[in-house]
């Protein structure tokens, strides 16, 4: 079985992805890295669910180690 993991540019609908045999904090991290060099310019915005992998203590702290600057980071909880 394989995963895709997956982003989409919302004005221009461009796409950008992986595709992992496991999908963990690891390979979303992955995506993240993926979408740093497809789209190096643009601030990003994210909007996850709840997965774990989105929230694991890992995730956060390499986002907030290296990427924070870019990255504006949100959860579903984040919103009403």
């Amino acid at each position: 079985m394989f995963y895709v993991l997956g982003a989409v540019e919302a004005k221009s609908g461009q796409f950008c992805g992986i595709l992992s045999e496991k999908h963990r904090s690891v390979e979303f991290l992955g995506l993240i890295d993926t979408m740093l060099e497809v789209w190096p310019d643009n601030e990003l915005y994210m909007v996850m669910d709840n997965y774990i992998i989105h929230q694991s203590e890992i995730t956060y702290c390499i986002v907030i180690l290296s990427i924070l600057s870019r990255l504006h980071w949100r959860t579903e909880k984040d919103f009403p």
